[in-house]
């Protein structure tokens, strides 16, 4: 369970201005819907990677049950916690079935996986029913995000863009929804949720991991 504390400063993947200079858009109107477009696609791939956005603000984390697989003591697997809100920019505490642990009790790994440590500098399963986790993190937006990231959205806006010009292969389009825009030609076979099989694998990079 993710708490937020405040908004970020921005959860746009893409800056208007860069966007508008780019497609060459000029008018109050072409920015407007640049806006919508920004918007929407950057709402659209966070929610695609279990995201409520990517822009950077501080987050509470809470696990309940945090055991690794199996009842054996000696055999639990060695697992992090993944924290959810990722890459963690800052780790501010960790707080175990109410007690706040010191900062050599875990570790802290590829800026989103959260591991247990024995306190002899090895790591080991976590032990305990809740685990709250506060720290910073996301992405500060849109200048921060990562390019692979940015470039797919922009893909994805530049055809929104070209779709709101009155295709006129067009039947239908859903500007908020940006990728439900329907042809009167038949559908792509490679198409995955909207997106093409190379664009899914971009998302790939950034989708949250389940703990367990």
């Amino acid at each position: 369970m993710l708490s937020f504390s405040g908004e970020p400063v921005s959860t746009a993947l893409l800056d208007v201005d860069a966007v508008a200079a780019e497609l060459a858009a000029t008018s109050a109107a072409d920015l407007a819907l640049l806006g919508r477009l920004i918007a929407a696609v950057s709402t659209r791939l966070a929610l695609a990677c279990a995201r409520r956005h990517f822009g950077r603000v501080g987050v509470t984390q809470t696990d309940y049950a945090a055991l690794p697989s199996g009842r054996n003591q000696h055999h639990r697997r060695e697992m992090p916690v993944w924290l959810k809100h990722w890459p963690v920019t800052t780790l501010t505490s960790v707080t175990l079935d109410d007690v706040l642990l010191d900062t050599d009790d875990y570790q802290l790994d590829d800026r989103r996986a959260l591991w247990r440590m024995d306190g002899t500098g090895y790591r080991c399963g976590w032990n305990g029913g809740k685990l709250v986790t506060v720290y910073d993190g996301g992405y500060d937006l849109p200048s921060g995000a990562p390019a692979d990231l940015a470039d797919l959205a922009m893909e994805l806006v530049r055809g929104g863009w070209h779709s709101a010009q009155r295709d006129p292969m067009i039947r239908a389009q859903d500007i908020p929804g940006v990728l439900s825009t329907q042809f009167w030609v038949g559908t792509p076979s490679d198409l995955v949720g909207g997106l093409t099989e190379v664009q899914a694998s971009v998302l790939d990079n950034y989708r949250n991991h389940t703990f367990g």
